[in-house]
């Protein structure tokens, strides 16, 4: 049988599974030594926007592939002017949509930076607000 998530399961099994009290929660000292087990609860590291799958994807999308054959069309029946008029707009729609896209992802990496997150825990039967960084998933 697969393993359901906590968010799934009654609360007496989630601290069953966990190894805790529902009701008086972690003492201190073991919320301590799982923090110190199994490291803070953060994001792992974040790599640098993934500029070339961004690329890629304004390239490989079906519309610029129909405009880059009109392109090799128009240029093959000797439309040079249109052929290249169509490859321009192919250009520099790829340039704007990898601009928007990138900064789109700087925004939303700066708006995960924005905020503070908490948790409420309870710890020796006294419930606390503390950094959710502090908490860790297996506390």
């Amino acid at each position: 049988m697969a393993q359901r998530s906590p968010h799934a399961m009654e609360v007496g099994a989630v601290a069953t599974a966990m190894s805790t009290d529902a009701e008086r929660g972690l003492a201190s000292e073991e919320a301590a030594a799982r923090l110190q087990r199994y490291g803070p609860n953060r994001p792992r590291p974040e790599r640098q926007p993934p500029y070339a799958r961004i690329a890629a994807r304004q390239l490989l999308d079906p519309m610029v592939f129909l405009l880059l054959v009109a392109t090799a069309i128009s240029i093959a029946i000797g439309d040079t002017v249109e052929g290249v008029a169509i490859a321009a707009i192919v250009v520099l729609n790829g340039v704007l949509g990898f601009w928007q896209e990138a900064k789109a992802e700087q925004a939303v990496r700066a708006l995960s930076h924005a905020f503070t997150q908490t948790a409420l825990v309870v710890r020796s039967g006294v419930e606390r607000t503390i950094p959710a960084e502090m908490w860790s998933p297996a506390t």
